[in-house]
């Protein structure tokens, strides 16, 4: 009969019901030196995926590390705080922007960009507003103006952060081609960093149309229009038919 003592790893409890021998002192520290090698590969082999991703991303056409860039139409409008005249540069090649509207009150920035708008060949325009985004209506009717131009798109819009101003002018552009309400306005003015309710409604009341009926179809349509359905109002007893009161032709 073997010796118990003889098993790998020296003597063990012959009530020790565990299938594997306890490794020596020897074994043990061979067995975490290996084990932290091969800890140490894979956090390498992870690192070096997770920057081959990386590389990959940043050469994505919309994922650029600039301040608070954002696509809010393809070949159309593109919005931003201040870029410096390389990233500026970049935009134009990469988005092929012609025109670029400041919201900024002057300064040696935008001296400087305006200089750098001029060598490529750039419509710049300069639509001075308070921080807080709160400008005047023609002027944003102005920002809006240009939008719409084909002969000025693509067109970025910025300020010095992306958000107030910035939000501001295409609040208007939401509302007025786009249909968007209130709260679609307050969701986007959020996710750039406004968290105030003042712009949304401000730039609501500068709204002489909105294509909400004409972009969502027969779906927004009130059910009751183009087939009149009598209701009883039981306030009155007025027989009430759409549009006519105590009319049942």
């Amino acid at each position: 009969m073997r010796d118990p003592s003889s098993s790998l790893g020296g003597p063990r409890d012959l009530d020790d019901a565990s299938p594997c021998p306890i490794p020596n002192a020897g074994t043990a520290r061979r067995d975490r030196i290996g084990v932290q090698s091969m800890l140490a590969g894979v956090t390498v082999a992870l690192a070096l995926a997770a920057l081959a991703g990386w590389r990959i991303a940043a050469t994505l056409p919309d994922n650029v590390d600039w301040d608070h860039w954002d696509v809010v139409k393809p070949g159309l409008l593109y919005r931003s705080g201040q870029l410096d005249p390389d990233q500026l540069e970049e935009a134009v090649r990469r988005y092929g922007l012609k025109t670029v509207i400041n919201l900024q009150l002057p300064s040696p920035t935008l001296a400087r960009e305006r200089q750098v708008a001029r060598r490529l060949g750039l419509n710049y325009a300069v639509l001075p507003m308070p921080g807080d985004g709160l400008g005047r209506p023609d002027q944003f009717r102005r920002v809006l103006d240009m939008i719409d131009d084909p002969k000025s798109q693509p067109v970025l819009v910025h300020c010095a952060r992306g958000t107030c101003r910035t939000g501001s002018a295409v609040a208007l552009m939401r509302y007025e081609r786009d249909g968007w309400t209130l709260e679609d306005v307050e969701a986007e003015l959020k996710r750039h960093g406004y968290r105030q309710r003042a712009i949304a409604g401000y730039v609501y009341n500068m709204v002489s149309r909105t294509p909400f009926y004409e972009l969502n179809g027969d779906e927004a349509l009130d059910p009751f229009v183009g087939s009149p359905q009598t209701v009883e109002d039981a306030s009155t007893d007025e027989t009430i038919s759409r549009g006519r009161i105590g009319d049942e032709r």
